[in-house]
Formats: C-alpha cells, sequence, structure tokens
C-alpha cells in the first residue's frame, strides 16, 4: 500500500494507516467545534438588525458528515436565512448577504480574516481554520419536507438554466449531510481512503461526488449486508 500512500510506514496495516493517520483527532473535533460555536454568535449579531436574521446554522462537508481528514482546517457552514422562501429570493439577495459578512467581519477583532469570496460561498480565516459560509434558504421547510415538491421545483428551474442546479445545492446540505452521516464508521473509512488518494494524486474530483461514487461501490460489494474492513477490501476501489 505504501506506493498509494506514500506517508505509509514500511508494514504498517491499512487499519493502522486510517486511525493514526486519516481520523481527526479528540483536540481537532474540539478546536472545530469552539471555532464553530464563535462564529455562529458572530453570525447571528451580524443579522440581529436586519431585514434578514439567521434561522439556523449547519455545519456542513466532511466535519459534519464524519468524512473529515486529519490536519485539514475548513469547515463548512451553511446558514439558512429568515426572509428567502425559495431559490429565486437567495439569487436576488446572496451576493448582500456575502457583503454584509464581510463588512461585518472587517471590524471583527485580528483572529478573523476575510479570504477571496465565491459566487455561492464568503470565506473567512478564524483561528487558523478556513470558513466557507453559504447562504442558503431552508428548502425542506418551504416545500413542506417532501422530496418530491424539492425536485419537482429543480426540474422546474432546469427548464430555464441547466446550471440552477448549483444554486441549489447549498439548500439541500441536509440531505447530504444525513445521507452520509448515518452510513458505518467503516464506509467513512473508505471514504477517507479515497479522499487521501485524491489528495495524493492532486486530482480535482470534488469531495461529495467521490464520497456517492465510494458508497456505490461498497454498496455493489454487499457492504450494506456484511460487515467489511478496508484492510480486505479497498483493491476493490
Amino acid at each position: 500500500m505504501d506506493e498509494i500512500f506514500p506517508d505509509m510506514r514500511p508494514g504498517q496495516s491499512l487499519d493502522d494507516y486510517i486511525e493514526k493517520s486519516l481520523r481527526p483527532t479528540p483536540q481537532e473535533f474540539s478546536r472545530f467545534h469552539t471555532a464553530v460555536d464563535l462564529f455562529v454568535r458572530f453570525l447571528q449579531k451580524t443579522f440581529s438588525d436586519s431585514t434578514y436574521s439567521v434561522a439556523k446554522v449547519l455545519k456542513s462537508g466532511s466535519l459534519a458528515k464524519g468524512t473529515a481528514l486529519r490536519d485539514s482546517s475548513d469547515i463548512d457552514l451553511v446558514v439558512f436565512i429568515n426572509g428567502l422562501t425559495d431559490i429565486d429570493d437567495l439569487m436576488v439577495a446572496r451576493e448582500a448577504l456575502k457583503r454584509r459578512m464581510i463588512a461585518a467581519a472587517e471590524t471583527y477583532p485580528s483572529s478573523l480574516k476575510t479570504k477571496k469570496s465565491t459566487k455561492f460561498a464568503a470565506k473567512f480565516a478564524f483561528n487558523n481554520i478556513e470558513l466557507d459560509v453559504l447562504p442558503a434558504f431552508d428548502a425542506l421547510r418551504s416545500y413542506s419536507g417532501k422530496r418530491r415538491n424539492i425536485y419537482s421545483a429543480i426540474s422546474q428551474h432546469l427548464l430555464s438554466s441547466k446550471k440552477i442546479g448549483q444554486e441549489f445545492s447549498a439548500s439541500l446540505a441536509p440531505l447530504q449531510v444525513a445521507f452520509i452521516k448515518t452510513l458505518r464508521c467503516s464506509v467513512k473509512d473508505y471514504i477517507r481512503l479515497m479522499k487521501q488518494w485524491k489528495k495524493v494524486n492532486d486530482l480535482t474530483i470534488p469531495s461529495y461526488c467521490l464520497e456517492l461514487l465510494t458508497v456505490k461501490v461498497w454498496r455493489d460489494m454487499g457492504g450494506s449486508k456484511k460487515r467489511q474492513r478496508p484492510a480486505s477490501t479497498f483493491k476493490y476501489f
């Protein structure tokens, strides 16, 4: 395996490599959660006197799903905003929401730094942790929690633009988190291995696509019906 993962020690088992090199330590989890709690308070204060207010903040990405790699320093936060009822509201308000967060961050103590934003997220560095903050509307509540209503709305918007599906990504983050979070720990270890393989080979596969592909292979191997360990089955991946 050392030809696939150069940082593995000679003779080291894959299970030991996962435990000692890939899974985040309890100290890392504690540091992440402390940073998130502080940043959520910052967000709530930022929008306390605004037309829009913070309904809730969802930890998304690999940290929330339990697939983060050790020494990763990025957190995705999805901020559900009161006053947004559909994707059109979000598309109109997103830039203003990001600008308000960035303006507030510039008056915050020096531990919070703004970084170059993307179309969908405002980016910050906070206590040596990278934060991607994505404004969103509560799609599950807006569409009565019924997936068929959500998919119907997406389909209708796709008629006008094939790229509109990306606009829904943050608002549907709870479904992504729930799907991966409930999987067995062994599946999450497979995902960590594949993420490390992606990192070693400098690949540009989106992490969520890699997670879905990993789950697909695991299910095809019969993983949902029997317990398997990465050491004996990783060759299939």
